[in-house]
């Protein structure tokens, strides 16, 4: 239904077209249809100038061009809008150009019948090759050439569409597509204007362009974003939708359940994107629907994705798909709403069949924050694509309560096949406040892995009745029967990924690293190269409930185990294995590594480190800080534990938290210990000794005495000026 301002916005504009006698245009009206005759012809270009024209709700306007005619340029005089409310149609394949300065509105019922391309704008001058134009001024003698046009000026005026909105309701946000049913002309269409506005409109096409830009280039083959770029505005359920190509030069604000759609049609969007609002159970999307051909969607600029906000690809084809390729500075997706619809906003690529798409995103900041989700999912039988992440920054931070949502980046499997790899290269990733970061299968294909480059690398956090923040690559049995039986799943058969992650620091505060077969499959590996590892309250696991364990590879200078810490590689086959290479290795605080096995021989456990402090192997769990390898089946079965300290240690050189009495050293060095001990207890004495930073790390200097290390590239930071052998 069109609000009020559509309804006396309409009613103002002429009602026929009104030919002004500059160019022998002829206008012949018979009953509800209107005939354009006559011009000037130049070659195989046709010109016609009008004081004023509209096609009204059921009339046809029809140009009359000879089959010879490429292109008919249409200007209008007058200072009326253009009001296409009814059908156009030209003759053979033809090119429709119209240029109004006044602006154009296309109504509900606008229809092009035109066999070439419809250009329509808001400029006021037509460029030509040869140098010529042709210009709405007739006060300008008008220059008719049989050149070809090359560019348009002048825009300053927007072009609108208006109408009832597209009507889609979603039942079920969470598994039902968008396939909407509109007719196609197969028509082009491309729009130049200083800014688009659609309120309800809709808009369908073959192939269709629109440029939002306030200097319009020259050049109508190239890219408007160097001159000043506008916007496109969508509102109250508006729909473009082109089964062809659709290609947006400039900003683009979808809201209110407003679409832009392409049915196995490429979509690109020069200008930054931002889709939030709900109706109907919809929210705002830009989407792919992919059933025969290799499609791409690619968005060129920043991305904003709220209240239920979309990108989305959806592939029903056997040999078809759908990728999704972000470029800008900030990506940003965010998953607070202030309606009871549980939608989520969301970047996916999804398939009901055949592979789902790959994701790629390149920007400075990516943040998906507040249950929000990128994702790509496998419904049928085909594999599910990759997502691949380059950016400076990665936050992946806090739930959705409404929505039951944690935010996420991951891909998943729900039948026989893959899912796709998550990588991710930036300097820095913080996965906050049950953030996750995963890959998953619900059926008989694998979990993909997960591989993380980052110069800093946090893992922190939960939120009440949610998991902790965590990576994880599974095999997952965790749908209640109603949800199993709807998607046609079975007891998952696949094995879990594998995690790899290299990084200077690396925090786990109340965070898991985690592979995990809920299955028969097996567990994947943990790889982890790092400088420091700081885990407080953290889990390293690879876990099976049937399959044998995975591998855990620890990697560092300092690995530092707190308050209650666990490196777990358990099974209920074969106990997975744990090799852990450093110069330091503490466990305090019962903090544990332990490779056990259920049914079967226990894992292997090795270190080699210049010390390990805390940690002792034990047969059976204590309250502290254990390193088992054991099999319920009996000692017999145990794994084996092999510990290479190179300094020869056996006890820890420091003394635990609880007895430790920092005032028998230097000031400095006191504050740096308590530091290197617990990297989230600040000491009372640091205001006393602000220039100095708190230690990391420890060697050993010439004379054999320890020697702090600071943050900074490992620097000494002081000297405790005691031996080894004294804190023995």
């Amino acid at each position: 239904m069109r609000n009020l301002w559509s309804i006396l916005l309409i009613g103002n504009l002429a009602q026929i077209p009104v030919s002004d006698t500059t160019l022998n245009t002829t206008v012949t009206n018979q009953e509800n249809i209107t005939t354009i005759t006559g011009g000037i012809t130049a070659g195989t270009n046709l010109f016609h100038s009008f004081e004023q024209f509209s096609v009204t709700e059921g009339k046809t306007v029809r140009f009359e061009n000879g089959l010879e005619i490429q292109n008919i340029f249409s200007r209008i005089t007058g200072s009326d809008r253009s009001l296409i409310d009814g059908i156009i149609s030209t003759n053979g394949i033809a090119n429709l150009w119209m240029l109004n300065p006044n602006g154009i509105i296309f109504g509900q019922n606008a229809q092009l019948n035109i066999g070439g391309t419809f250009y329509g704008t808001t400029g006021d001058r037509i460029h030509f090759s040869d140098g010529s134009s042709f210009s709405t001024d007739t006060s300008e003698a008008p220059l008719l050439t049989i050149t070809a046009p090359i560019g348009l000026s002048g825009a300053t005026q927007p072009i609108q569409f208006v109408g009832p909105g597209h009507g889609i309701v979603i039942t079920n946000p969470v598994f039902q597509p968008v396939q909407p049913e509109v007719d196609f002309t197969g028509t082009s269409i491309k729009l130049v204007a200083p800014h688009f506005f659609f309120n309800g409109g809709l808009l369908s096409a073959g192939d269709l362009n629109l440029i939002a830009n306030t200097k319009y280039s020259m050049d109508l083959s190239a890219e408007s974003s160097q001159t000043a770029i506008g916007s496109i505005f969508l509102e109250n359920q508006s729909l473009i939708q082109s089964n062809g190509t659709i290609r947006i030069d400039g900003n683009v604000n979808g809201s209110n359940g407003s679409l832009i759609l392409g049915v196995d049609a490429n979509i690109s969007v020069n200008g930054d994107v931002r889709m939030t609002g709900i109706r109907d159970f919809l929210g705002s999307r830009i989407g792919i629907n992919a059933y025969k051909k290799q499609n791409l969607l690619k968005i060129n600029g920043n991305l904003i994705l709220e209240q239920a906000g979309g990108i989305v690809t959806n592939n029903y084809g056997l040999e078809s798909r759908a990728d999704i390729n972000v470029n800008g500075d900030s990506i940003y997706l965010s998953g607070q709403s202030d309606t009871g619809i549980r939608a989520v906003s969301n970047l996916s690529a999804l398939a009901f069949e055949g592979p789902s798409g790959n994701i790629n995103i390149r920007a400075e900041q990516v943040n998906v924050v507040d249950g929000a989700i990128i994702t790509s999912v496998n419904f049928g039988s085909g594999d599910s694509g990759r997502i691949d992440i380059n950016a400076d920054s990665v936050q992946v931070n806090g739930v959705s309560p409404l929505r039951l949502t944690n935010s996420l980046i991951n891909t998943s499997s729900f039948s026989s096949g893959d899912a796709g790899q998550v990588s991710i290269i930036a300097n820095s990733v913080k996965i906050l406040n049950s953030g996750q970061i995963d890959s998953g299968t619900f059926g008989s294909g694998n979990a993909g892995d997960i591989s993380i480059f980052a110069n800093h690398l946090s893992i922190s956090g939960q939120e009440s009745g949610f998991p902790p923040a965590q990576i994880s690559s599974a095999t997952a049995d965790i749908f209640a029967s109603p949800i199993t039986s709807f998607l046609n799943l079975s007891v998952p058969t696949g094995n879990a990924g594998n995690i790899f992650l290299q990084t200077h620091s690396l925090n786990l505060d109340l965070g898991q690293i985690t592979v995990r077969s809920d299955g028969i499959g097996d567990a994947g590996n943990i790889l982890i190269n790092t400088q420091t590892l700081q885990s407080n309250r953290g889990i390293i696991s690879a876990s099976t409930l049937e399959g044998d364990g995975g591998n855990i590879h620890l990697s560092g200078i300092n690995l530092n185990f707190l308050n209650q810490s666990n490196i777990s590689a358990s099974a209920a086959g074969n106990g997975g294995n744990i090799f852990i290479n450093s110069q330091l290795l503490t466990g305090l605080e019962n903090s544990n590594i332990t490779a056990n096995s259920e049914q079967s021989f226990g894992g292997t456990i090795s270190i080699n480190s210049q010390a390990i402090l805390g940690f002792k192997p034990r047969s059976i769990p204590s309250p502290q800080n254990d390193i088992i390898a054991s099999s319920e089946l009996g000692s017999q079965f145990a794994g084996s534990i092999i510990l290479n300290e190179f300094s020869g240690l056996t006890q820890p050189i420091f003394p635990s938290l609880e007895t430790y009495q920092p005032l028998q050293f230097n000031l400095g060095c006191s504050v740096a210990i308590l530091r290197f001990l617990n990297p989230h207890h600040r000491s009372p004495l640091a205001p006393l000794t602000p220039q100095l930073d708190e230690a990391v790390g420890w060697s050993l200097n010439a004379n054999g005495q320890v020697v702090l290390l600071g943050e900074q590239h490992f620097t000494p930071l002081c000297n405790l000026a005691i031996s080894i052998q004294s804190l023995i």
